[in-house]
Parts: C-alpha cells; sequence; structure tokens
C-alpha cells in the first residue's frame, strides 16, 4: 500500500518540491529550517504518471500482494501474499500487472519509484516462495519431492529476473544523478552498489568519455567512482579513478587560464608534456604553476623553461615586419627588444645548453620562413649559447639572410609552401623567398627557385646557388624549363591552335638565343639533350606534342651518332639507346591517342591499350558505333574508324591487313552462343535474320567496306561454296554450313541482285533457296546428322521428317526444326503435329508455341489433332498462371500476347474464357478481361458476367487500358467494341457519377 500510495502522489500536480507550513512567523529564536519541509537532495525529474492507466494496475497489484479479508480470521493470521499458504499462492499472477506497471514508471522516467516497487514486490514474492520451502523435510513431506525442486527453481529464475529488470533502471538512475546539476555522491554510490561491479564501472567510465570535459562533474564521477572501487577492494579501478581526479583537478586549474586541458585529459603522464607548448603561451601563466605542473606528472622542468625561453625569443604570432602606425610599430618594437633582452638574460641559466641549442634549431624550422627578423633572433640566440653542438652553420644561415633581404620575389607561393605553412605574414610571403626551404633540403630549393627564374634574377640567384654549393647545371636546366613554360609555351600552344604552322616572332627569337647560351653553360651533355624530353613532357596532348617528341627521337638520333666507338662510350651508348627507345614509345602512344581524339574513339578503355595497337585495333572494330550504323545509317555523325585504324596501324608499325583477316575469320565461325539467333532465323525465313539481331553480321559488313565490292563478293561466294578454310591453326577444319549461311547472308546485304546474279550465275532466288537450305543444314549439324545439299534436295522430306521424329524428339532443336520443316514443305500428319505439339508445350517453349498455332491456324486439317486444343489452352494460360502482381515488362508483355492468341483461336468453344477473364482481372489487365468477356458464347452467361464485372470494377482504369493495350494491336476495332459496352452499362445503370472528373468523361 505504500508503493500504491507514492504511484498515487506522482498522478497528482500540486508538488512543487517544498510544502509550506501553516503558522505564525518565524520569530528570531526560531530555527528557519523549521519554517520549510524540503524534499531529498535529489530529485527526479519526471513525467506525471495518468491515474486513469496506472491506477487500475496498481490497484490489482496491490489486491494480489495486499491482505484479503474474506474469511474467517484468526489470532495471529496474516493473508498477505508473503505468509500465505501454497494453496493459495498467486505469485506468477503478481508478474503481469508488475511488468505493465514496470512500463508505465519507465516510460514517464519515475526510475526511483520503479525501483522501489521492483525491489518490494520481490522481497513480498521470494518471502512468499522461501516460507514455504525454508525446510526442506517438512516441505517434502506435505507436497513431495517434484513440488519442492519446482517451487526452488522458480525462486532462482524470480530472482534472475529481477535481477535482469533491476539492472537497467540502476544504470539508467546512475546515469540521472551523476548528470544532475548538483550531484549527489552518496545516491549514486548507493545505485552503484547494486550492480555488478564490472558493470558499474563500465557505466561510470561511459559517463566519464560522454561528460564532453566537464571537469567539475567528472570530478564527481571521480569521487564516486573511488569510493566504489575502495568498497568492492578493486586496487586497479581504484588507481584508475585516482588519475581521473587528479586530470579533473588540473582540468578546472587550466580552464581558468583558458588553455584546453583535453588533448592531454586521461592520457599516460608522458603526454602531460604535449601540453606544455600551450601552458608558456598563456599570458596569465605563473612559472610556480608551470613547475607544480610537471612536479604533478613527473616532467622535466628544465625543459619546460627551454619552452619558455623560446617562447619569449620570438614575437606573438600577431606581430609582423609591416603594417600599422608608427606608434604602435615603436610599441611593438620596444616590447620585442623587452622580451629578447629578458631571454637573454635566462639563457646562461639553463643546465643544459646542447638541448637548449637542439630546441632552438627545431624552432627554427617551425618559425615562418618569411620572418626574417624573427630567423635572425633564433640564429644569434644560438650563438649566444655556449654549446659546442652545431647543426646549422650560423654564419652561412646569416649570409644567405643577407641576401634574401636585397632580394623581391616575382612569383606567387607555391604549393609546397601552403602545404608546409599557413601563410600567417600574407605580405611578407608575397615579397620574400622561404628561408627554410633554401639552405636544408636541395629539392626544396629547386622548388622554390624554379618559378623565380628569369631573365632578370639569374645573376642574384646564381650567388645563392654558389653559397649553398647547389648544382649549377641543375640551375641552367631548370631556367631553360621555366622560360620555356613562361614564354615560348604559350605562344606555340596559341600559335598551333589558331594555324598548322608554328611561327616565331623576333622576341620569342632572342629568348630562344639566351636559352642556347644557357645550354651552352651546361657542363653535361646528356643533360642537355634530355631538357627536350622534360619540355614534351609538360605539353598536352595534341598535334604539338606529337611533333616535340618527334623531335626528341631526332636528338637521340644525333646523341648516338655522337657518342664515340668503343668501350669508353659502351655507357653512354646504352643511356642513348634506352633515351630513344623511350622517345619512340612515348611518341607512338601520344600519336596514337591524338588519332583516337581526332576521331571522337577516346574513352577508357581505349587509352588502356595505347601500349597495344593490335589490341586496340580490334576493340575499334568492336564499337558500339558500327551497329548503330548498321540500324539507322542516315542519323548521326558516326567515327570513321577504318581510318583510325590505318593511321593507328601506320604509326606502330602494324600489319593492318593481317588483323582484318583474323577478325572476319572470328566473325564468320561465332561462338555456340550465337546458335539460338540463328535458330531464330527459321522462325520467318532469311528475312528475320537481319543485322540489329546479330552484331558480328553488322561488323562483317562494315569490315567490308574497306575491301573493293568485287573483291570481297567473290570471297564470300567462296566461303558460301565451302571452297576455303577459315581456321588457318586446323588444317582439317572445314567450313560448316552455318558459317557459309553467314557468308551467303553477308553476300546478299552487300550486293545488289544485279552483281550478285553476274558474280553466281544463278537467279537471286536461288541464291536465297541456297541460303535457307544451309540454314536448315546448320541445324541438321547441329545434331550430328549428316546431310548434304543435294542429300537434303533429293530427299523425301516427309520422310526425313518422320526419321528425324522418330530418332531425335527427345531433343528440344529437333523438335522445332521438324516443326519448321512441316510447315514448309506441308507436311500435315496428325499423329506427327499432335506429338510434336506435346513436346514443345512439355519443354515450355511457350514463345514459340505461339508462332507455330498462328502458322497452321488456317491448315483446318490440323485442327482434328487430339490436343489442338489443350495446346491453345496451355499456351494462353500458362504466361497468365506464372505471372505475379505487380507485373514485370516482361510479365506484361506475355499477357499481351496472350490477349492476341486468345483473339485468332479456333476453337474458342473449347476454352474456359471465364477462367481466362478471372485470371487477367487478378493481374490488374480489366482490358483483357473485358475482351474475354466478350468471346464468351452464351448471350444470357454473357451478358451476366458483364453486368457483374463492370459493376465492380473501376471504369476510369479499363478505359485507360483499353486506350493503351486493346487500341495499339491490330485489332484496333475491338477497342471501340470496348468503349461502347463500358459506356452502354454506365447510360443503363445511369452510373454517370464514376466518370465524372475523369479523363475519359469526354466519351459520355
Amino acid at each position: 500500500t505504500r508503493i500504491a500510495l507514492a504511484i498515487y502522489e506522482q498522478c497528482q500536480t500540486e508538488d512543487y518540491g517544498f510544502v509550506a507550513k501553516t503558522g505564525d512567523s518565524a520569530g528570531a529564536d526560531k530555527d528557519p529550517y523549521q519554517e520549510w519541509t524540503f524534499e531529498e537532495y535529489f530529485r527526479e525529474d519526471a513525467i506525471v504518471l495518468d491515474p486513469v492507466q496506472t491506477l487500475p494496475v496498481v490497484y490489482e497489484l496491490t489486491a494480489l500482494v495486499g491482505p484479503r479479508k474474506h474469511g474467517k480470521r484468526f489470532p495471529l493470521d496474516c493473508t498477505a501474499l508473503a505468509l500465505r499458504s501454497q494453496e493459495t499462492s498467486e505469485v506468477m499472477q503478481v508478474y503481469t500487472p508488475l511488468v505493465a506497471l514496470l512500463h508505465s514508471l519507465r516510460e514517464a522516467s519515475q526510475l526511483q519509484l520503479a525501483l522501489m516497487t521492483v525491489l518490494r514486490h520481490f522481497a513480498a514474492c521470494h518471502q512468499h516462495i522461501f516460507t514455504n520451502i525454508v525446510s526442506k523435510a517438512v516441505a517434502t513431506r506435505l507436497h513431495g519431492q517434484q513440488w519442492y525442486d519446482e517451487q526452488k527453481t522458480l525462486l532462482f529464475t524470480l530472482t534472475n529476473t529481477v535481477m535482469d529488470i533491476i539492472k537497467p533502471i540502476a544504470l539508467a538512475l546512475v546515469h540521472k544523478v551523476l548528470n544532475s546539476r548538483a550531484v549527489d555522491k552518496s545516491l549514486a554510490l548507493s545505485y552503484c552498489l547494486m550492480l555488478h561491479p564490472d558493470v558499474a564501472f563500465e557505466k561510470l567510465w561511459s559517463l566519464v568519455k560522454n561528460a564532453q570535459h566537464n571537469y567539475p562533474r567528472i570530478l564527481s564521477m571521480a569521487v564516486v567512482g573511488g569510493w566504489l572501487a575502495e568498497m568492492q577492494s578493486s586496487p586497479d579501478q581504484a588507481k584508475l579513478f585516482a588519475q581521473l581526479y587528479t586530470d579533473a583537478q588540473w582540468g578546472v586549474k587550466l580552464s581558468r587560464l583558458g588553455v584546453a586541458f583535453h588533448s592531454v585529459f586521461c592520457m599516460p603522464h608522458a603526454t602531460k608534456g604535449n601540453l606544455i607548448p600551450a601552458l608558456v603561451s598563456s599570458p596569465n601563466l605563473d612559472s610556480d604553476l608551470l613547475l607544480q605542473y610537471c612536479s604533478e606528472y613527473n616532467l622535466e622542468s628544465d625543459a619546460a623553461l627551454q619552452q619558455y625561453i623560446e617562447t619569449l625569443l620570438l614575437p606573438p604570432p600577431c606581430q609582423s615586419d609591416e603594417g600599422g602606425d608608427a606608434a604602435e610599430e615603436e610599441r611593438r618594437k620596444a616590447e620585442q627588444a623587452r622580451r629578447i633582452g629578458k631571454a637573454f638574460a635566462v639563457i646562461p641559466c639553463l643546465s643544459k645548453q646542447d638541448d637548449f641549442v637542439l630546441n632552438l634549431t627545431a624552432k627554427l624550422h617551425k618559425l615562418s620562413p618569411y620572418d626574417y627578423n624573427g630567423i635572425e633572433v633564433i640564429l644569434k640566440a644560438m650563438q649566444v649559447a655556449n654549446s659546442d653542438i652545431m647543426h646549422i652553420n650560423v654564419e652561412q644561415a646569416l649570409e644567405l639572410l643577407r641576401h634574401l633581404n636585397s632580394y623581391r620575389r616575382i612569383s606567387p607561393p607555391g604549393k609546397l609552401e601552403e602545404q608546409g605553412w599557413t601563410l600567417q605574414i600574407a605580405p611578407l610571403a608575397a615579397t620574400r623567398l622561404p628561408f627554410h626551404l633554401l639552405p636544408f633540403n636541395p629539392q626544396n630549393f629547386w622548388t622554390v627557385i624554379t618559378p623565380e627564374l628569369s631573365e632578370d634574377t639569374l645573376p642574384t640567384l646564381v650567388l645563392i646557388a654558389k653559397l649553398l654549393k647547389m648544382p649549377m647545371d641543375k640551375l641552367y636546366l631548370s631556367t631553360i624549363k621555366h622560360v620555356f613554360e613562361k614564354s615560348l609555351k604559350p605562344k606555340i600552344l596559341q600559335t598551333s591552335a589558331s594555324s598548322s604552322c608554328l611561327t616565331i616572332d623576333k622576341e620569342a627569337m632572342d629568348t630562344v638565343q639566351k636559352l642556347y647560351s644557357y645550354v651552352l653553360a651546361i657542363q653535361n651533355p646528356e643533360w642537355a639533350n634530355a631538357i627536350a624530353s622534360c619540355i614534351a613532357h609538360e605539353l598536352p596532348s595534341g598535334p604539338e606534342k606529337v611533333h616535340v617528341l618527334n623531335l626528341c627521337i631526332i636528338l637521340a638520333r644525333r646523341w648516338l651518332s655522337s657518342i664515340p666507338k668503343g668501350e669508353e662510350g659502351k655507357n653512354d651508348t646504352a643511356n642513348a639507346c634506352k633515351l630513344l627507345e623511350k622517345m619512340t614509345l612515348q611518341y607512338r602512344r601520344t600519336a596514337t591517342e591524338n588519332c583516337l581524339n581526332n576521331h571522337g574513339l577516346s574513352s577508357r578503355n581505349t587509352l588502356s591499350m595505347l601500349s597495344t595497337p593490335a589490341k586496340l585495333i580490334v576493340c575499334l572494330y568492336d564499337h558500339a558505333s558500327i551497329l548503330e550504323r548498321a540500324a539507322n545509317p542516315m542519323l548521326g555523325d558516326y567515327p570513321d574508324i577504318h581510318a583510325a585504324v590505318n593511321e593507328i596501324g601506320e604509326v606502330n608499325k602494324t600489319d593492318v591487313r593481317k588483323i582484318r583477316v583474323m577478325l572476319l575469320q572470328q566473325w564468320l565461325n561465332p561462338p555456340s552462343d550465337a546458335s539460338e539467333q540463328w535458330d531464330k532465323g527459321l522462325d520467318g525465313g532469311v528475312q528475320s535474320s537481319d543485322l540489329h539481331t546479330d552484331s558480328s553480321l553488322a561488323k562483317i559488313m562494315y569490315l567490308l567496306q574497306t575491301l573493293p565490292l568485287d573483291y570481297s563478293t567473290r570471297g564470300l561466294i567462296t566461303i558460301a561454296n565451302g571452297c576455303v578454310r577459315l581456321q588457318q591453326s586446323m588444317s582439317d577444319a572445314k567450313v560448316t554450313y552455318r558459317q557459309r549461311a553467314r557468308a551467303l547472308h553477308c553476300l546478299l546485304r552487300l550486293a545488289d541482285a544485279p552483281t550478285i546474279e553476274s558474280i553466281t550465275k544463278q537467279p537471286l532466288e536461288k541464291v536465297r533457296s541456297d541460303l535457307r537450305s544451309y540454314l536448315y543444314l546448320a541445324q541438321f549439324e547441329a545434331l550430328s546428322i549428316p546431310y548434304t545439299v543435294d542429300s537434303f534436295h533429293n530427299s523425301s522430306k516427309e520422310g526425313l521428317i518422320k526419321g528425324l521424329w522418330k530418332n531425335h524428339n527427345h531433343e528440344p532443336r529437333a523438335v522445332r526444326l521438324v516443326a519448321e520443316l512441316s510447315l514448309d514443305f506441308g507436311v500435315y500428319d496428325l499423329q506427327l503435329w499432335s506429338g510434336v505439339l506435346q513436346k514443345l508445350l512439355a519443354f515450355n517453349m511457350i514463345d514459340y508455341l505461339r508462332v507455330v498455332l498462328v502458322r497452321i491456324t488456317p491448315i483446318t486439317s490440323l485442327w482434328q489433332v487430339p490436343n489442338f486444343a489443350k495446346t491453345w489452352r496451355s499456351v494462353i494460360s500458362t504466361p497468365l498462371i506464372e505471372a505475379s502482381c505487380p507485373l514485370t515488362p516482361k510479365q506484361k508483355d506475355d499477357c499481351h500476347h496472350s490477349f492476341l492468341l486468345l483473339l485468332r483461336c479456333p476453337v474458342l468453344a473449347d476454352l474456359d474464357l471465364l477462367a481466362i477473364g478471372k485470371m487477367f482481372s487478378l493481374l490488374g489487365q480489366l482490358a483483357f478481361t473485358l475482351g474475354s468477356l466478350l468471346l464468351v458464347p452464351v448471350s444470357q452467361k454473357r451478358t451476366l458476367q458483364l453486368q457483374g464485372f463492370l459493376s465492380s470494377c473501376c471504369l476510369d482504369t479499363l478505359l485507360t487500358q483499353v486506350s493503351e493495350d486493346v487500341d495499339k494491336t491490330e485489332f484496333s476495332g475491338l477497342a471501340l467494341q470496348l468503349r461502347n459496352v463500358v459506356l452502354s452499362h454506365v447510360f443503363e445503370k445511369s452510373k454517370f457519377e464514376r466518370l465524372l472528373g475523369s479523363a475519359h468523361w469526354s466519351l459520355v
């Protein structure tokens, strides 16, 4: 009942956190705390409970657990759940309302109340079970061993269930208490003690991780964690929370100084030294605090003091050598002088001068390379320090500074400078060269100096290069390359873009003369030859680059011819040959790429084959434009692949004719997976085998355009007559009938009728007849049946068909061939056709069966075939049975074909039209459903079905499908009949509102 009362109080809305006592005003002698009664230190923020939803569950739970008043009562007798006898036990009935109540409390975030509810009700249930089994002997005597084991198992199950419920509630309460405004550490500790130690520690560390560096809150968590570790006797956790407490204390202290402590928070002591630069940069830093910090984390105080001195030596980042008025400039200079004087006075007090010099060297590299004054201060400080360790030639560095002070740069900062430094002194970066990149790294020196090279700046840069002992040949080479890119290259590109011939004006000729003098100054002749290759590499792809690479080949050959013969020139000869080979390969690749770009054939695939011209030519003859050209020869600007192939073959010294012959052999000998396309050629005769369905034939036709018409036609006739062998690697491989048919088909597509008749000495119809015979013989060949043209023509077609059916009726290809031969040669044996239709249906050749049924419909004698009606029924209904909503494009097309086949069906009386209409309706094809119902032969039945269907379907959708599906077929007249049926129904039933507002209202 206490829990019920507590829950009832949470359903009220008058609780304001405190209760004012009524009475007289407090006097001076009264305790002010007696006048106000406050709640607990931690008050849980929760949602007010809904009494309508919560109190009935509480009442039910209280009724189950509390005492009952019915029946006879005796002294000292209690009927509460905890002390009831086993016969009236209702432990399992308590679980369901208790779970429902806990769900409501947790949804309202009443976690403390939920925890109290679980503990007290679990205590009642635990006491009830335990009082009944406290004595094993008595319990087993009264109820038996099995009952005792069941009660003991129930007790363990109840305990585990309650612990699973308590764990998330306790975790949530820990989270709430430690994230409250004022943390109640004792209460948080009590909740942690309810959990397993590992779970409690994991939760505490999770809260620390999510505290977002709120150091006062982390400090409270560290205190709770320390208490918990002490009570759980966990020295490892106690050590970790002690370190956390120390870090949180320093986080609070350093936050007051404006120093971010989060980067080293909860990190090992060794990483605390990473915060020294931020500490010494703080203007409010006290030296005692710095030493205390070093002592706390066992850091070397001398190193921290060195950083402090280095900070004094360098000006603040906001200072610069330019900008500001005179008074501000004087103030900054005075402040800088004071800081430098203070630092110089502290330097002799350092105990480790060598370490200090090394630190200054590192600091010098971190300093802005354009701050010449700061660099000079560091260098002079290194002179002041009495150390024998110097990694920098200070005198050379000061001399370099004097040269740099007299130089004004002419190029903007490059990428190397932007990557290495954030250009804090932007005006200085625009006029000064970076000091750090010059003396320490030769590669960086050339990166910085190269953009500065010009005819005017070269004398000063020569002095700097000599001071730093840089190779002069490289300086001249870089000057040649830079001047070429800045002066000559733009003019070359502009001239080559405007005209095909390259002309150079007088100014450019003067530049060329200077470049010639720089080349003469180069001591290494090999380098002088290599500069042309460098220039060629920098040019973009195009005819200009091809021309330059050709010149590089000429220069490499001249260098090779100038090398003396004998052993002494062996290495130079090898290098020259290697360069010549490299330039030749690059020239071929660039010229090939330029050819692809000129003809519009450049792609990722073709560019990957630049080094293999033979594969590239094969790939070009597989270009998609060949099939597009065959489909629409008058549309589009198709690339000239023949011209591109000729140019590529000329550049790469490739035998193009050999590749074309190989491709012709390959395409005339199709792989086995192309047999399906040739099987389709039997459906409607020779004309159905088209270039649109056979890509190899289209490629052959395009490839033959490179040959004279007379030559190509005679070659195709030779192949069609079987007088050549296509595969040279197989000496006894003869031309197959499939290859002969393909060659003959190409001939019919390539030449006109007079040309074919003049070459073959036969009429065109005879050639077409031969093609059809080759197609049939190709099918016999695939079935391993040896037939020749003569034996095929001279054989009895009916005997041939029946023999083929007798021996090969288990093969789909043979059954299809039997059907084609029977249709073409008029063999209409009822028993044969019965077997053919049965086999085609068994092989599930539905698409082909549609064609066969349409072709045999005019032959009325075949209507007598026993399974004729069954085949019609199966071909129409099978696609409808296999389809399911939503329909795929293929299934929708099959429904369309089934409906058209239904309209052509000569045996409608043998079909269940109502069932077919229902199939169409289930698939959402309302127009086809209506068309099927119109075919019902019985007038009364047809009218009844039409009325029922039109009353239940959506007429707007029906009319839309009639326009989209039926009106576009060859039975377009049926669409008008279907619309009239729908409109007649609307007028007859006066259901105009069913079409009101639709797109078909105009029909009404």
